[in-house]
């Protein structure tokens, strides 16, 4: 920066606060200034207790686990004590840049049937009365169940079908999107199959408490009705073939995959697995425009590269 200049940056810079903050992956535009970590729930019939870190890029206020009925006690900052404040009914803290570990406590006369976290909770760690649950029920409205409720006395019965659609993106993208019909007891599920060999998860989509393990075994909290979960991944280099293992119970044994062709970057054939109607699956409505094969496990769908790049790209002027 030539000194001259210097005297003009907080000018260039009013009310672009977050251009020192880290940018989401998927929209270099949007930036987030306070990353949160797991937070830590201990919970019994008199309180509990919850923690959590914080990495903050600059001057920012995070909001805590607690509502007007359960508000958060004791809270700590670093270890020294911190004054809460509120926002629109919630509690919130003001934390400048640095990492932070915050903890407090609540105190009730009984254990709640749910209580309010953050809309920006993603992972939750909960033991409740010694018991911890591996997925929490975390619902879309930021409430967390701490009670689970009786499922009646249908038999337990899972139907499990997946479809599978590869997007020629370069590298490539596989879309697994796994269709869940339950009955029975809410239970705990955990599948493995979600992610092919080697792919990067990138996102999951579920309206049931779910999480991708580091192995990449799918586990969801899964109660009565029909359930829809996608996983989207993608693989670190580019690749052309693409192999269905054996799968472990409650996996079905056959899937369906499409291939969405990506003909500007390069034309290729699919080979290796049989072809299918789309209109003869119950692929999902907006998949069936799209060329489907049968994939069962040990085959190897592979794409046989035709030719790179659009012979005839659209001229300009």
């Amino acid at each position: 920066m030539p000194e001259p200049l210097r005297p003009w940056v907080p000018w260039v810079l009013h009310g672009l606060d977050d251009l020192g903050c880290p940018a989401f992956f998927s929209d270099p535009r949007a930036r987030r200034c306070a990353w949160p970590s797991t937070v830590e729930l201990v919970l019994e019939d008199s309180g509990g207790t919850f923690e959590q870190s914080w990495a903050v890029y600059r001057e920012v206020d995070v909001a805590l686990p607690g509502d007007p009925r359960h508000w958060p006690q004791e809270v700590k900052v670093d270890g020294d004590a911190a004054a809460v404040g509120e926002r629109d009914g919630r509690p919130v803290l003001r934390l400048g840049p640095g990492i932070h570990r915050i903890s407090g406590r609540f105190q009730w006369d009984r254990l709640p049937d749910s209580l309010t976290l953050p809309p920006d909770s993603g992972r939750v760690g909960l033991r409740v009365k010694g018991e911890t649950m591996a997925l929490p029920d975390l619902r879309p409205d930021g409430q967390i169940w701490l009670k689970t409720e009786g499922a009646g006395e249908a038999a337990d019965r899972l139907d499990i079908q997946v479809f599978r659609r590869l997007t020629d993106e370069i590298p490539v993208e596989i879309t697994t999107r796994v269709e869940l019909d339950v009955s029975g007891q809410e239970r705990e599920l955990a599948l493995n199959g979600a992610l092919l060999p080697d792919t990067i998860p990138l996102r999951l989509d579920s309206p049931l408490p779910a999480r991708i393990e580091p192995s990449g075994e799918l586990r969801l909290k899964v109660r009565p009705g029909h359930w829809v979960v996608e996983v989207l991944g993608r693989y670190p280099a580019d690749t052309a073939t693409f192999e269905l293992a054996e799968p472990q119970d409650p996996w079905p044994k056959q899937e369906v995959w499409v291939f969405d062709a990506r003909n500007h970057l390069r034309l290729v054939e699919v080979e290796g697995v049989p072809a299918v109607d789309p209109s003869q699956t119950t692929l999902p409505d907006a998949w069936k425009g799209l060329p489907a094969y049968r994939v069962n496990p040990g085959d190897t769908l592979t794409l046989k590269l035709v030719r790179r790049g659009d012979r005839s790209p659209s001229r300009i002027g």
